[in-house]
């Protein structure tokens, strides 16, 4: 393989993601007011290249889909 074809590779992303967060409010009382947030995920970024493998681990339960 030549470093060209290396480079071409590694350009070709299938899916990149940038400074992802994903909060859930916490709301309580009869009116559902939130009184704080859940951070499900905070400031996470990868990319998935053609031909490579991406796993994501969880417990059962915690939003992975």
């Amino acid at each position: 393989m030549k470093i060209e074809d290396l480079k071409l590779i590694m350009n070709n992303n299938l899916l990149k993601v940038e400074n992802l967060k994903t909060w859930f409010a916490i709301k309580k009382g009869i009116l559902r007011k939130t009184v704080g947030h859940v951070k499900a995920v905070d400031d996470i970024s990868f990319q998935i290249t053609a031909g490579s493998t991406f796993g994501l681990v969880g417990e059962s339960g915690s939003g992975k889909t």
